[in-house]
């Protein structure tokens, strides 16, 4: 997940600590669910923006050479522990749309198909 601070059209992503993977088959589709603490964010702050951001071949994101990301949502009342008060509960992530990222093989076939039009071109 990143943190979206900053107006619209300057925004600026910060990952949130806290790395997660896909579930095993037949739930390959969805995230193990973790929870993290927002770094600077107190608890039951309201309005923060998030988007869930995933990759492969590469450390990062920016090095990363497939990608994909969600839709940016806006959480409701931050969970933890609160200065005062009983502990919060984490927020549900409503309004997360679901996101494709192309398999390592459809890339590869079609970049095999690209380059068999192109040859086949040629002739």
């Amino acid at each position: 997940m990143y943190l979206i601070t900053g107006a619209a059209g300057s925004e600026t992503f910060t990952p949130i600590p806290g790395t997660t993977t896909f579930r095993p088959a037949p739930l390959d589709a969805f995230v193990n669910p973790i929870v993290v603490a927002v770094p600077g964010v107190a608890a039951g702050t309201t309005g923060v923006r998030v988007q869930m951001r995933v990759w492969a071949f590469g450390g990062t994101w920016e090095a990363a050479t497939v990608r994909g990301e969600s839709n940016i949502i806006t959480l409701g009342a931050l969970g933890g522990i609160p200065a005062q008060g009983p502990p919060l509960v984490p927020p549900n992530l409503d309004g997360l749309e679901s996101f494709g990222i192309p398999e390592p093989s459809t890339l590869t076939l079609g970049l095999l198909g690209a380059a068999a039009l192109l040859f086949r071109r040629r002739k």
